[in-house]
């Protein structure tokens, strides 16, 4: 018994020594992502506007945030969150299938290729918050992937 909980910290441990090792090469690369914590959360389901399309780059999903800010200036709604979502299995350089999402209180008119619906709950899900222009949120998604 002593043994497998010996063994049990020994594992414990060697997670928190790869967590530390990700975040020494972050900062010696000193390439922007440490304006970035990159948290894993329990994200409950949320209620949503949506735009959804196979991307030729992860950057062309800001046309697709285009398209919902207009959406909602047209209705007059209330967006608490601007979020993306990606639905491939790992990481493409092209033919990305991306969503762009803000989640709101307010009723959601069916509006052209918007779409009403919702996010399910995620059990783990990286996490990042990004402050300022759709110009530099590709900082973001780097942290989120490294």
């Amino acid at each position: 018994m002593k043994r497998d909980e010996v063994g049990l910290r020994v594992v414990a441990e060697q997670r928190r020594l790869a967590l530390l090792q990700t975040r020494l090469e972050q900062v010696e690369r000193e390439d922007g992502l440490l304006a970035y914590e990159v948290a894993l959360k329990r994200v409950d389901a949320q209620r949503v506007a949506s735009v959804r399309e196979v991307l030729p780059r992860y950057s062309d999903v800001g046309r697709l945030f285009g398209e919902l800010g207009a959406y909602r200036q047209r209705h007059g709604i209330v967006a608490t969150a601007w979020t993306a979502v990606w639905y491939d299995p790992e990481h493409r350089e092209n033919g990305v299938d991306g969503e762009a999402t803000f989640t709101t209180e307010d009723r959601l008119p069916e509006d052209g290729r918007v779409h009403a619906g919702g996010l399910p709950a995620m059990g783990t899900m990286a996490c990042a918050v990004h402050h300022g222009s759709f110009a530099t949120v590709g900082q973001a998604y780097s942290a989120l992937m490294t």
